[in-house]
Parts: C-alpha cells; structure tokens; sequence
C-alpha cells in the first residue's frame, strides 16, 4: 500500500507530463492495487500503521480516479482508526498495549 499511495501522488503530480499511453499503463496498475487493497485491507492486518496508510491511500485513489467507493473506504479506514489515538492526539498501536509499559 505504500508503493500504491507513491504511485498516485506520482499521478496526481506528474500524469499530465507523461505520454498517454505511459499514463494509461500507470493508472491501470495503480487502480488495480487500490482496488485490492480496498477489498483486502482487513485481511492484510498488520499494526495501525497498515490502516492508516490504507485510508490515506484511499484518499489518493479518489483524488486520481474520482471514485466514491475509494472516497468511503478511506472514511471508514479513519474512522476506525480513532481509538488508536491518545487525548493528546498521538498515536500508538505498533503491536503494544498502551495500558502496557514496554521495556524500552
């Protein structure tokens, strides 16, 4: 998901200075890897790091092709994410407990 939120700012910042054809290529990778990480992400796991950049990586997939379903998954993905932060407004989640102190 991360070469996938580089590639569509690459589109977003730099698709109009590249030939059609080029262009094409890179939008037909790049919606092909949002679309399964749209469908997928819950599967995939990981710390919070992974939905957190699957939300931001909805959102460029919205910015570059428009589509609503991109726009809600990046909500949802948000939305979801919330509790990982603290009043403070930081963010844990990195496989530890926050109730936990860690060794470190």
């Amino acid at each position: 998901m991360f070469t996938t939120a580089q590639m569509g700012e690459c589109l977003l910042d730099f698709g109009r200075d590249l030939p059609d054809r080029e262009y094409r290529k890179i939008l037909l990778r790049f919606e092909t890897c949002a679309e399964y990480l749209r469908e997928h992400i819950e599967e995939i796991g990981g710390n919070i790091n992974y939905p957190i950049t699957c939300a931001y990586t909805m959102a460029v997939a919205h910015a570059v092709t428009g589509e609503e379903r991109y726009l809600a998954k990046a909500k949802e993905l948000a939305h979801s994410v919330k509790h990982y932060m603290t009043e403070d407004g930081l963010l844990y989640g990195e496989g530890h407990n926050r109730q936990e102190i860690s060794p470190k």
